[in-house]
Parts: C-alpha cells; sequence; structure tokens
C-alpha cells in the first residue's frame, strides 16, 4: 500500500497536478493557425480562433529561451518577431499555476511604423508603476497610449494615459509614463497602444509587474547596480539584457566584437532605480545580421561601468 501511496505521487508530480504547472500562455490576434516555438523546437499550436494558446511545463526552466511563432505568409509579419522568457521574467500565480503571459500580433511589414527595442514596468521609489519603452526608429506615429488590465485579456483593458506624442525620429527615443491611479494590490498587465498617422493602431505587451499598495508591503529597491547575465546564452538570434540599478542613472550599453569595435550601442537615458530589460536581435546599429561569436556587452550607469559577455551560436 505504502508503495502505491509513493508511486502515485511521483506520477502526480511528474504531471505537475499536485503542485500545478508552469505556463507560458499565447495570444494572437488572428484566426489563422500557427507553430509555436520555444528555441527553434516546436512546442504545439495556436488556437484556431483570437485567444491564448497555454504550453505548460512541470520546470519553470523548461520553458525558458526564445519563443517564436511560425513565419506568415509574405507580407506579413509577427510583432514582436520573438519573445525571450529567463529567470527574470514575471511567472502570475493564477490558483496552483504560474503564468507567464506573450502576446504577438500579425501586421504588415510594410506599415510597421515602430522598432521597438524594449517595453518594461517597474515599481519606482515613490511607489508607483513606470512604464519605460525604447524605440529605435519611428515614421509617421501620432503617439501612444497605455492600457491596462487586472487580466491578460487585452479586450477588455482600460486607457489609462492620454496621448503621449511621438518623436518620429530615426534616433533612439526613450518613454516614460507613470500610472498614478492604482488603489489595490495586484498584478496588473500593460500594453503599449501605437497610434500611426494614417488612423493604424498596434499593440505591444503585455508587461507584467506585481503592486503593492503603500498600507502593505513596498517593493524595496535593489541593494546594487548590476548588469546580466543575458539569457540565453549562447543565443540565436535573440536574448535578454537585464539589469539592476540601485539608483536612478543614466544608462548606455554599448556591445563590441572581440577586435574591440563597438557594434549596437542603446542610449536609455536617464532610468529609474529597480529592474530593466533590453532585448537584443544580435543585429548592429545598421540592422544587419552579426556573424557568430563572442560579444563583450558593457553598461555605463552613471559614472560606474559593467560588463558580460555573450555568446552568438548559429
Amino acid at each position: 500500500m505504502k508503495k502505491f501511496i509513493f508511486l502515485t505521487l511521483i506520477a502526480l508530480l511528474a504531471c505537475g497536478s499536485l503542485f500545478g504547472a508552469f505556463i507560458v500562455r499565447i495570444a494572437t490576434n488572428t484566426t489563422d493557425i500557427y507553430g509555436i516555438y520555444l528555441n527553434n523546437v516546436y512546442q504545439g499550436n495556436t488556437v484556431a480562433t483570437p485567444g491564448v494558446s497555454d504550453i505548460s511545463k512541470a520546470v519553470k526552466s523548461q520553458l525558458y529561451g526564445t519563443w517564436t511563432l511560425a513565419d506568415p505568409t509574405p507580407p506579413m509579419v509577427w510583432q514582436p518577431s520573438s519573445v525571450v522568457v529567463n529567470p527574470y521574467s514575471y511567472f502570475n500565480p493564477v490558483g496552483s499555476d504560474e503564468i507567464h503571459a506573450i502576446s504577438f500580433n500579425l501586421q504588415p511589414a510594410e506599415t510597421v511604423p515602430v522598432e521597438l527595442s524594449s517595453f518594461t514596468t517597474s515599481i519606482s521609489n515613490d511607489n508607483l508603476v513606470s512604464i519605460n519603452w525604447t524605440t529605435e526608429s519611428e515614421t509617421g506615429v501620432l503617439g501612444y497610449y497605455i492600457l491596462r488590465n487586472t487580466t491578460g485579456e487585452m479586450t477588455s483593458a482600460v486607457t489609462v494615459s492620454g496621448l503621449i506624442p511621438a518623436t518620429n525620429s530615426s534616433q533612439t527615443s526613450n518613454y516614460v509614463f507613470k500610472d498614478t491611479e492604482l488603489y489595490e494590490e495586484g498584478t496588473y498587465y500593460y500594453w503599449l497602444q501605437n497610434s500611426d498617422l494614417d488612423g493604424h493602431d498596434y499593440y505591444y505587451g503585455p508587461s507584467l509587474v506585481f503592486y503593492s499598495t503603500p498600507e502593505g508591503d513596498i517593493p524595496e529597491p535593489p541593494q546594487f547596480t548590476k548588469l546580466g547575465p543575458v539569457y540565453p546564452n549562447p543565443f540565436n538570434p535573440n536574448t535578454a539584457i537585464p539589469f539592476t540599478l540601485k539608483d536612478n542613472s543614466d544608462v548606455i550599453l554599448r556591445i563590441y566584437n572581440t577586435r574591440g569595435q563597438e557594434v549596437k550601442r542603446y542610449e536609455l537615458g536617464n532610468m529609474l532605480a529597480g529592474f530593466h530589460q533590453v532585448g537584443w536581435d544580435g543585429k548592429n546599429d545598421n540592422g544587419q545580421t552579426l556573424p557568430s561569436g563572442i560579444y563583450h556587452i558593457r553598461m555605463q550607469a552613471g559614472n560606474d561601468n559593467y560588463q558580460v559577455k555573450a555568446v552568438l551560436m548559429k
């Protein structure tokens, strides 16, 4: 009898039904079915109607890596083209499960007005949710709106910002919006709406954050400023560059090849203390794909410098 109970517990643990599962929940805006891939390994298909598809594992680390969908028929593209899930990614507790939400939006390649390099949320020192995003270029953009919900469903999200004017610059632009209208503790989902001058709207996100009311425990800012490690590493072609800031700092990320030549730069401007993450697609500042090799990532935060290595392996 004891042996039977022991084997039953082992079976329950193996399938994740005793303590729940770790789930990556993928949402799309199309009725077409596409393959879902993790590090180029097939995981399943998207659903036939706009909604969500769940990929579950018993161990969270089995979900780490670069998530992509099968290529659509040109001229359509996925935005974003890929999403990195790593040990820093937030998994929202839902019952006995933990869920990380990802959104892929299908849209025409020639009309994508914004090249978005990062979209993050964090808790600021004044206990507000700070939404930060960086664009590498903008064309024909009216501006941005921030949407919020308590679930991963964008269709029922509310707009919490007025129009945030776009710079329409070919250079890197940094934006910050603080949500001052949160009154209850919980997990919140945020989306970025890009409104084009010709009337088209594009959406990015969600980015998740857990908010504590002033009466609760306010998250402490990081005790140290540090860079990385990047994940995944080695990578192909996308990786995430995480960093934490003890204090508000002007931040520049520079990426060098083994010859000491700068191949990519992110001028992020003044960033709030807390956790941040920048995605790198393995391309240089001219949009050209870089060859396999070792790359040195250096972060300048104020007067201090930090460095990690990343390996691009094709």
